[in-house]
């Protein structure tokens, strides 16, 4: 029996101007028309988050995994991001208008690793800037007036929606009992303080999985989590013509012994006032821990403790074999696998490590370091022992005393050394195989390194014809991965100049590309006859 399984989390986010200046304490009140505000930097802080999903479905036998997880937008207050996924992530859009940023991956199953389960790891990191909203009182420097939104994002910021239902006459019918109507002269960052208390006062916290998010319903119930009163507070704004979003997030803070990572996840809201930017708006952790007699410390604040994921709801997605599916918020994977047997006893175990650093708003932000993620347990490491990790890959660079492979189902090579301690047979497989042939090596975890134990050259077809899809160039030789088995390398004739036609048309293929080759194989390694690039798409 072939199954589909869904999972999905959610999140919040934000945005806006930023400027170094004296946070205020006191709280900001408004006498009728607008005053003129700024959002303010106050700190800013280096987030790390090293989250891993390990996916338990024991009744299951796997096929092929299909994953998908968010990729960090950049924002005047999250910059120098960096998203990576686990195995052999790769940047996407989601299918809606929006186009949100993702990362997706592929895991077929080859031996006995993914059958049960699958472990993804997911990598974050971000520079966040602290903000506060205060008044510009005159005559003081706080920051620049913001630009208008470009038309694109003002016009989705102002969309009805699924579960933004505010033309509907029942959510109508609610904003005029609560009078949530902006005056002629009142300003958008007075009225979305309005709608703020009346929400933080009117509704009900609560969780739930099943809860019902719609905006007109969440006002008929009169409760719901931080996402559905996140989407009351937007759809209230968007209703009276102020672009106001829902921001899907984890929270970005230092791990400590205990916390449980299923905890992380978190929802915020965020509005665009005229000449200061998006406005951060917390209602989750304003029902819980404000106790403030005016009720504000979570409207205009932003404590540099939150990544970003997305922006609002219903991501749409490939899912290669069940179609295009919807899934209304991701704070961590979502996945579709292929497959036999059930889902009977499955569950989700989560870890993290969340690393931060304080930063020197006077100074440059640092940018984000440029290693990737470990791989993880998965179909490419299919034996693992006392005699170390085995896995399977392309022989990517080749040195003296380090090999490059780029395994299986990974997008980056990784470094393999031969210690002063290997064996010497090690040292002369590796000075007898080729760069772009195949391989199978066995490594063992030492420190911060790998070290090889063995490396054998995988035995390959002396010629034949090939067509798949190109996962990478590099230049003189491309990475094909077929309909069928593993990716391989295939590379040009030496000298290169002796056939510049095809030269030309090896450099000008990109990844994605569909393309047939004739080959041969020498001593070395796998070599163009011919190449021609399917301009239709097909396989």
């Amino acid at each position: 029996m072939v199954r589909l399984l869904r999972t999905s989390m959610i999140v919040a986010s934000i945005v806006l101007a930023i400027w170094p200046a004296r946070a205020q304490d006191a709280p900001i009140t408004s006498t009728g028309s607008e005053p003129v505000y700024a959002l303010v930097a106050t700190s800013a802080k280096h987030v790390h988050d090293d989250l891993t999903f390990e996916f338990v479905t024991p009744k299951l036998r796997a096929k092929e995994w299909v994953v998908y997880t968010a990729r960090l937008p950049e924002l005047t207050s999250q910059t120098e991001v960096r998203s990576a996924l686990s195995p052999g992530g790769r940047p996407a859009r989601e299918l809606s208008p929006e186009g949100r940023p993702v990362l997706f991956t592929r895991v077929p199953i080859r031996g006995s690793n993914g059958l049960n389960g699958l472990t993804v790891r997911v990598e974050y990191e971000a520079n966040l800037v602290a903000r506060r909203l205060v008044r510009r009182e005159p005559g003081t420097k706080v920051a620049p007036l913001v630009a208008p939104l470009p038309q694109k994002e003002r016009q989705l910021s102002l969309a009805a929606g699924r579960q933004f239902d505010f033309p509907s006459p029942s959510f109508q019918g609610w904003l005029d009992a609560h009078k949530l109507r902006r005056e002629p002269k009142e300003g958008e960052i007075d009225f979305a303080r309005r709608v703020f208390l009346k929400i933080k006062s009117g509704f009900q916290l609560v969780h739930g999985a099943e809860l019902d998010r719609l905006a007109s319903h969440v006002c008929e119930a009169g409760k719901s989590d931080s996402v559905g009163l996140s989407i009351v507070f937007t759809s209230s704004l968007r209703a009276n013509g102020i672009p106001a979003r829902v921001s899907s997030g984890r929270w970005a803070r230092d791990s400590e012994p205990g916390r449980n990572a299923a905890d992380e996840p978190h929802v915020k809201a965020t509005f665009f006032a005229t000449g200061v930017g998006w406005v951060p708006v917390d209602l989750g952790s304003a029902m819980i821990l404000d106790k403030s007699s005016q009720g504000l410390e979570f409207f205009g604040t932003d404590n540099a403790d939150f990544l970003t994921m997305h922006f609002d709801t219903d991501l749409e997605f490939d899912t290669v074999f069940f179609g295009r599916k919807t899934v209304e918020s991701i704070q961590g994977p979502v996945f579709w696998v292929t497959g036999s047997g059930s889902f009977d006893g499955f569950k989700v175990l989560v870890t993290s490590k969340i690393q931060t650093e304080l930063l020197d708003l006077s100074r440059p932000f640092p940018k984000p370091s440029a290693r990737r993620p470990a791989p993880v347990a998965s179909a490419k490491e299919d034996s693992k022992s006392q005699q170390g990790i085995g896995i399977t890959g392309i022989l990517t660079d080749r040195r003296d005393t380090w090999i490059m492979v780029k395994a299986d189902g990974e997008d980056e090579a990784v470094r393999y050394i031969v210690g002063e301690d290997s064996d010497k047979s090690v040292l002369q497989d590796v000075q007898s195989i080729f760069t772009v042939s195949r391989v199978r090596l066995v490594y063992m975890p030492k420190g911060d390194t790998r070290q090889l134990t063995s490396i054998k050259k995988q035995p390959a077809k002396a010629s034949g014809t090939v067509t798949g899809e190109v996962i990478q160039n590099h230049v003189w030789w491309i990475e094909v991965k077929p309909g069928t088995g593993p990716p391989e390398g295939y590379a040009a004739h030496f000298p290169f100049d002796q056939n510049p036609e095809m030269m030309e048309t090896l450099k000008g293929l990109k990844r994605g590309d569909i393309v047939t080759i004739r080959f041969t194989t020498d001593l070395e390694r796998h070599r163009i006859e011919s190449i021609r690039k399917r301009e239709d798409g097909a396989r």
